[in-house]
């Protein structure tokens, strides 16, 4: 991997953004306006002295038109019977919580580039490469540009290969999950990481089942049924400019959006579609499930 280079100026950057938000406050996508998201202290997830996350002020009716849950009110059981046996996503608000410090800690800007830096991965403004040539960096190379508001419209998205890190991000997956699904079911081979600044994401695409722990920053959804899901080539910040939500409604596939904060656990049933924004800069965690659907069809 290329040997890890800054000028004076990015170190700077670099310095003065990890004194605040595990050192992704600077990580700004040049050109990228955020004068209307929500910060993590004002009307987003604030953190309070036992470094677990809670929710302050934001409006949920107003941004997000999915199902949305406290985790303080969500057990196994109503998570199984109401959103997953049902196929319905949902958004559980500091779904993280359990595991809260400890991930902000692993994905600060320091402990990324100074104790897994050297591993290698690929970049671009499409994080499933459809027909362009991704870019290939260190870790530590990558997160120090997006720190510093440097990295452009390159996005980080890809399943970690087996390693500590892997290995430590593995409990973001939250226990309600792990019960309705039964461990043995929950692919954590397939623990992905995902980092960009903001304007930067995932375009329209479909999957197994997910579930989308949001460490730090902030990010737009936008959700269709299996029957609208589609794939899309298009950046998703080239999307968004273009009138691309707009657009899937006029053709009679009106996504639902919903907004994503830090500490925020995002729930994806079986192949709904999806496109991803980061209007902040974003560190976020990912598995693919087995669902007991896909279980019976792969068993049959």
């Amino acid at each position: 991997t290329p040997p890890l280079q800054m000028s004076e100026a990015q170190l700077g950057s670099l310095v003065e953004a990890m004194a605040t938000h595990g050192g992704w406050g600077n990580a700004v996508m040049p050109g990228v306006s955020q004068a209307s998201t929500v910060g993590e202290s004002e009307g987003g997830v604030s953190t309070g002295e036992d470094g677990v996350a809670s929710a302050t002020n934001g409006d949920d009716a107003d941004d997000c038109h999915i199902d949305v849950v406290h985790v303080d009110s969500l057990s196994p059981a109503a998570f199984a019977t109401h959103f997953y046996a049902t196929e319905r996503p949902v958004l559980i608000r500091n779904g993280s919580a359990p595991h809260w410090r400890e991930l902000r800690s692993l994905l600060s800007v320091s402990e990324l580039t100074l104790r897994h830096g050297q591993m290698g991965v690929r970049v671009s403004a499409n994080p499933y490469h459809d027909g362009q040539q991704a870019s290939r960096t260190s870790l530590a190379g990558f997160v120090t540009q997006v720190a510093a508001g440097d990295a452009g419209g390159l996005y980080l998205f890809e399943s970690l290969p087996p390693s500590p890190l892997r290995s430590a991000l593995e409990p973001h997956l939250p226990a309600f999950v792990t019960a309705a699904t039964g461990s043995d079911w929950a692919d954590q081979h397939s623990v992905q990481l995902a980092i960009g600044g903001a304007g930067t994401g995932a375009p329209a695409h479909y999957h197994k089942a997910a579930v989308n722990s949001l460490i730090y920053g902030q990010k737009r959804w936008w959700l269709w049924p299996p029957a609208h899901a589609q794939y899309s080539a298009m950046p998703v910040g080239e999307w968004v400019a273009a009138g691309g939500p707009e657009a899937a409604a006029g053709e009679g596939r009106p996504p639902l959006s919903c907004v994503q904060r830090a500490g925020d656990v995002l729930y994806l049933p079986d192949f709904w579609g999806h496109a991803v924004l980061n209007q902040k800069p974003s560190v976020a965690v990912a598995t693919e499930i087995l669902t007991q659907r896909l279980q019976f069809f792969f068993a049959g």
